[in-house]
């Protein structure tokens, strides 16, 4: 039986991976970005560079439904 949230994140990663390459990073520990140095690993991370970036990853969310979280000046 599979995943549906895994086939999802697998489906968003596709998605990235074509519009950014390897900027995508998966299983990205979070604690060293943040203040309190907690957090576990994103599935998929990006920092965007450009306004096509952040289209990418509207498009992964709007055709996955998988969940995006800002993260930054916190």
């Amino acid at each position: 039986m599979k995943d549906p949230v895994a086939e999802a994140v697998k489906d968003a990663e596709a998605i990235l991976r074509t519009a950014v390459g390897e900027r995508l990073r998966t299983r990205l520990p979070l604690a060293p970005l943040t203040s309190f140095r907690i957090g576990g690993p994103a599935d998929l991370f990006l920092e965007p560079e450009s306004m096509e970036d952040l289209s990418a990853v509207a498009r992964a969310h709007r055709e996955t439904e998988v969940p995006v979280v800002v993260v930054g000046k916190g």
